[in-house]
């Protein structure tokens, strides 16, 4: 797959402190920007946190102004595409300084702040499709070591992408796809409401059941017929993650379950491929999902039981996730059998004997 082609770029610094919007001129062969495009975009294709969304109206600013430049319309007064560009980016970083405003008039009596950040729009094309990128980069302190003095900028040495929009338009102009990401645990309103002025292709309770089904499932068809003690616990992560969470971010949950301590040697030769299958499943098909989204707890509050057999009329029954499960619940042979070892006072108290 080629790399994308960068066919334009513009950085504004977005201030809300000064209500202003600066745009940042490159140097004179513009080399430090170009690399500078490159390694956000980079940054963006490695991100591996995006949700789907569609604009509510493409005669609003953002995506009105996008479409336009797909198809080298003019603005009035304009005699050219660069000026055009120009003017356009500008109108969108203003849009978007309005909506930070507005944001933090709403968060002020909270003592919070809009972190301040500066806009980057590229106009790419990629594999025979027409791209924007619109970042939000956050702007951070360095010491200018030729000047000896503090300044403020964009750093190149960590993940500093605070929020990203990616649009797809086919060669008609027609977005085709809107992909927009948060650095945060969710996507913020301000950002994909009233900057882009978008909605959610899928709803928080669709993605809930979705994700989790479709990890569930896995779990049953790869490892419980390998090691059901595996299967159980990592089980219980999941149940733990989705319930304790407002918000799914996929990656974590891979995180989480490549940290699991495999109990058996059948199951951890088919280890690496399990992973490899979680990774992939929010891109499946069949059962697509957004790779970050908040969780809907009404969703999944049935899904989270489940029974084990133990004899005859007797069952043990899960309604949850269990803190601390291998220490609760232990396994063990006497001179009896096989038995297993639940540590709880209520349960104690429901079943001794006198003389025990």
């Amino acid at each position: 797959m080629a790399d994308p082609a960068v066919l334009n770029h513009a950085l504004f610094n977005v201030s809300v402190e000064d209500c202003s919007v600066e745009l940042v001129e490159p140097d004179a062969d513009g080399r430090d920007f170009d690399e500078f495009s490159r390694i956000m975009l980079t940054e963006l294709i490695a991100n591996e946190k995006s949700k789907q969304y569609s604009f509510t109206d493409e005669n609003e600013l953002v995506v009105s102004h996008v479409r336009s430049i797909t198809k080298n319309e003019l603005l009035e007064n304009t005699s050219s595409l660069q000026s055009n560009w120009l003017k356009r980016t500008e109108s969108i970083a203003l849009k978007l300084l309005e909506v930070e405003i507005k944001a933090q008039e709403r968060i002020a009596a909270m003592d919070k702040k809009i972190k301040k950040g500066s806009l980057l729009i590229l106009h790419l094309e990629h594999d025979g499709l027409t791209r924007f990128v619109i970042l939000k980069i956050e702007v951070d302190s360095f010491f200018d070591e030729i000047e000896a003095r503090i300044r403020r900028g964009l750093p190149l040495n960590k993940q500093r992408l605070q929020k990203s929009c990616l649009v797809t338009l086919n060669s008609s102009g027609e977005v085709t796809e809107l992909l927009l990401s948060d650095s945060g645990r969710t996507i913020r309103e301000y950002w994909w409401g009233g900057f882009l002025s978008s909605k959610e292709m899928t709803t928080a309770g669709l993605n809930t059941k979705t994700a989790y089904d479709a990890v569930d499932f896995l779990l049953k068809q790869t490892v419980k017929k390998l090691s059901e003690p595996d299967y159980i616990y990592m089980r219980n992560d999941v149940n733990s993650y989705f319930r304790n969470n407002e918000s799914f971010i996929h990656t974590e949950l891979v995180e989480r379950l490549e940290a699991h301590n495999i109990e058996s040697q059948d199951f951890k030769d088919k280890f690496p491929d399990f992973i490899e299958k979680l990774k992939k499943l929010p891109a499946n098909p069949k059962a697509k999902f957004d790779t970050q989204f908040d969780l809907d707890q009404s969703v999944i509050k049935t899904k989270l039981k489940s029974n084990i057999f133990l004899d005859e009329n007797l069952e043990l029954r899960i309604m949850g996730d269990i803190p601390n499960i291998k220490e609760i619940i232990r396994t063990g042979t006497d001179q009896d059998g096989k038995f297993i070892k639940i540590y709880s006072d209520t349960g104690y108290n429901a079943f001794v004997r006198q003389g025990n």
